[in-house]
């Protein structure tokens, strides 16, 4: 499993949350209409980049914090099984 933080950003105009992933800075963006469907779009962009990165053989990014200060910002964690995770069963 992997922890991969996600950064929401409230558009008032839009009325919804744009979301993105610092490790994937031009690969994850998304948004949701509220701040759980935002985070379950998130989490499934990340988890399209994760599998494909996997089944290319392509390393995993580590996840990269989120250093701003913004007072419209929500940055949320969120956890990613990949198939990798599924296919070989916990010790």
């Amino acid at each position: 499993m992997h922890r991969f933080t996600l950064v929401l950003t409230w558009d008032a105009h839009e009325e919804l949350f744009h979301v993105r992933a610092p490790a994937f800075p031009d690969e994850c963006i998304t948004f949701g209409t509220d701040e759980a469907h935002a985070i379950s779009q998130g989490q499934d962009a990340i988890q399209v980049l994760v599998d494909d990165r996997t089944s290319c053989g392509e390393p995993i990014p580590e996840d990269v914090s989120y250093a701003g200060s913004d007072s419209d910002v929500l940055v949320r964690v969120v956890d990613v099984v990949t198939r990798v995770d599924v296919a070989q069963p916990s010790a």
